[in-house]
């Protein structure tokens, strides 16, 4: 006779998952407000960047401003869904926003002005974002499709 084996615990990389996409919502909040450009003694950070070209009339960037204020909504929203453990939705959420992240500081960098670093640390988070997200589905399909899938605790 086998005695029944303990409950299993989530695996170390299973927990560390959540806990990246966290840190990469809460950095891609903190991104924004670092200096991205300079501008002779100047640095601006995003924000202050937008308004500029809002108030040099440069009207082709206010679909991105609208995206880009809502960032910390978002960044908000995929941690209270990785709280509630939606870890599928709060993928979306994730992927979603470093996405616009990545594309922020790739525009950026295409511009060619003088970036400061802001852009590489939000180039750098977005990356780690749309990583964490992918990592977060596919922890989900791989637990969902696992060999232990509707077994009792008694393996039977």
């Amino acid at each position: 006779m086998s005695l029944p084996s303990p409950p299993e615990e989530p695996s170390l990389r299973r927990r560390a998952w959540p806990t990246v996409a966290v840190a990469a919502m809460v950095g891609s909040v903190v991104v924004a407000w670092l200096p991205w450009f300079r501008s002779g003694q100047e640095t601006r950070n995003s924000y202050e960047a937008l308004r500029s070209a809002q108030r040099l009339g440069i009207d082709q960037l206010t679909p991105f401003r609208v995206v880009w204020f809502l960032v910390p909504v978002a960044a908000l929203a995929a941690i209270g869904l990785l709280a509630l453990t939606h870890r599928r939705s709060a993928a979306a959420v994730v992927g979603a926003t470093g996405v616009v992240v990545v594309a922020a500081a790739v525009s950026v960098l295409i511009v060619g002005v003088d970036t400061a670093a802001g852009v590489w640390s939000a180039l750098i988070v977005g990356i780690v974002a749309v990583i964490a997200a992918v990592a977060l589905v596919a922890e989900g399909v791989r637990s969902s499709t696992g060999p232990d899938r509707g077994r009792t605790q008694g393996g039977h």
